[in-house]
């Protein structure tokens, strides 16, 4: 409920926004089971490289309650005549999600102890407090020019429904992602006896962060609207956010690097002045926590980073024309975000990180970082001709015509390989990024008959990586699979106490450096109002015939990496 009043130069507003969720889910990960594929011909033999199901007497079917809780407050305070002050304090939180049949369980310390049956998230949103204020300004007291700010803290409140249920898939005891990987043999996932379950299934634990944050950005903006002849008007506004406690997917159990080496050139993977390798021969190569394996892990540990400029200029009806056009030039950036394993962003986008101690190495454009974006909307009334004859008049006259035009960059993708060359083991040996090639690279491992190369490395250019070509988007050469080092080595990365020992590290190249394919589209309709006296006084009939994508542009999908 809301109460609004006025007393002299301020307008108050109060109110109480009370929910009560029944959150149902059901996981469905495939109780009977999936393969996964390399490619339509390994499909064909049935020779699946993994196969994933839920282990017997697994249970994903959740039901949780909670409530939302929310009060604010606000003063419209007209400061002067051309000046408005807009000030408001919210105060909302939510209560301990409760499963009903109380099939929840947590880990309450992920680097040391095993799961235990308890409430699926602390409550930490008790501390919700957001205020806003903004100002309008009447700059000249003229009306035709106005400058507004605004700034506001905002919480995410209750928005867990993804979290509960990809929970739910492989939260241990109750379920979790039972995989088999069979070495590209032909396999036949029924009978599961359990020799074969216990001999080479692992079970891979997939649940939520108990200490989740509360998930909140900080918004501020500063716009001047000025007003042109014409019925035209002009805006140009800088917008910018800061996301922080956002949820993200992560490795909660990795295994630490064996070793060390200086930096490099690029020096993109830098942790505290040295680059970190793995050594899976190492006894120091285990994971931190020693009660579980590689983990999918929902966590509040995202931080994400907005600045745009947005200009807009529209045109009121006059003459029978009106028109918008409205123009983005943003950036995006954040350290992976989302709550969904591999579907809010695809792998090759960067959802996932591949350094879960150090968020500055998956630092880089956001999935869906769109950096020009230009939308163009116009209808036109075309004017009334006349004319002696009648049928003509209505032939000639009533016609109209529409355009919407939408042109905006590609989202980003970075370059994987299909292995974990790194050794980190992150999320199951996930793949890792690649390599830039530099002077320095191409001359330390140079392509020789014991070291082949696919293609004829060259230094990578920024500039140059996107062909645009939709058969082969990016060009190769400028890439390279990060080389593993075998001791006896000269620079370090290999201590002779390991040796002999297979070192890997982490791919130079950022996350999502390239552009996929710009999206163009013009659609276009042409109409035409015929007054019908026997519909009524108001009677028309109307004409109407739309093209969409009028030029026939291809839309192309986001190129893999």
């Amino acid at each position: 409920d809301d109460v609004n009043f006025t007393k002299s130069k301020h307008s108050f507003k109060f109110g109480t926004l009370l929910n009560r969720w029944n959150q149902g889910t059901q996981g469905a990960n495939g109780y009977n089971g999936f393969n996964r594929y390399g490619g339509l011909a390994q499909f064909l033999r049935s020779t699946p490289f993994l196969v994933e199901f839920e282990p017997p007497g697994a249970n994903e079917n959740r039901d949780y309650i909670y409530n939302t809780i929310g009060f604010y407050a606000q003063d419209d305070w007209r400061a002067a005549s051309r000046l408005t002050l807009n000030l408001g304090l919210r105060y909302e939180f939510m209560t301990t999600p409760r499963e009903l049949s109380g099939i929840t369980s947590r880990v309450l310390n992920v680097l040391t102890d095993p799961f235990t049956k308890g409430p699926l998230l602390q409550n930490n949103t008790l501390h919700n407090f957001s205020p806003r204020i903004g100002l309008a300004w009447d700059v000249f007291g003229n009306g035709k020019t106005a400058l507004r700010s605004g700034f506001g803290l905002y919480y995410d409140v209750g928005n867990i429904g993804t979290t509960i249920k990809q929970d739910s898939l492989g939260s241990p005891p109750f379920s979790g992602l039972t995989d088999i990987p069979t070495s590209g043999t032909t396999f036949s996932p029924l009978p599961l006896t359990p020799a074969i379950l216990n001999a080479t299934s692992q079970i891979t634990p997939q649940f939520v962060d108990y200490h989740s944050k509360s998930p909140y950005i900080v918004q501020y903006n500063m716009s001047i609207q000025q007003q042109l002849p014409g019925n035209m008007a002009l805006g140009v506004a800088y917008v910018g956010t800061r996301g922080i406690h956002l949820f993200t997917v992560k490795e909660s159990n990795p295994t630490l690097p064996t070793s060390t080496g200086p930096c490099g050139d690029p020096a993109s993977l830098c942790v505290n002045g040295v680059v970190q390798f793995w050594d899976v021969n190492s006894p120091n190569y285990h994971f931190v926590n020693p009660n579980m394996p590689s983990t999918i892990f929902i966590t509040t540990a995202a931080d994400s980073y907005y600045n745009g400029l947005q200009v807009v200029l529209s045109k009121r009806v006059g003459h029978g024309l009106e028109f918008q056009s409205s123009y983005t030039f943003s950036k995006i950036l954040d350290t992976t975000q989302g709550q969904a394993n591999v579907a809010d962003c695809s792998a090759a986008a960067g959802l996932m990180g591949v350094d879960p101690l150090h968020p500055k190495v998956d630092k880089g454009p956001a999935c869906f970082n769109v950096p020009h974006n230009w939308q163009f909307s116009m209808l036109y009334k075309f004017p009334a001709l006349k004319a002696d004859n009648k049928f003509l008049s209505t032939l000639a006259n009533g016609w109209s015509m529409g355009n919407i035009v939408s042109i905006q960059s590609g989202y980003p993708t970075s370059i994987i390989t299909d292995l974990n060359r790194s050794n980190s083991g992150v999320l199951q040996g996930q793949n890792d990024r690649v390599n830039i090639n530099t002077p320095a690279l191409i001359a330390k491992y140079p392509c020789t008959s014991s070291n082949p190369c696919a293609y004829t490395p060259i230094p990578y250019d920024a500039h140059k990586a996107v062909t645009g070509n939709i058969n082969a988007w990016f060009n190769p050469a400028m890439f390279s699979i990060a080389p593993d080092f075998t001791s006896p080595v000269s620079d370090g990365t290999c201590p002779a106490s390991l040796a002999p020992c297979t070192i890997g590290q982490l791919g130079t190249s950022a996350r999502n450096i390239l552009p996929g394919p710009r999206s163009m589209d013009w659609d276009f309709s042409l109409l035409k109002d015929t007054r019908a006296g026997f519909l009524g006084e108001a009677g028309a009939i109307q004409f109407r015939a739309e093209f969409f994508n009028i030029l026939n542009h291809p839309l192309f999908n986001l190129p893999s990496g």
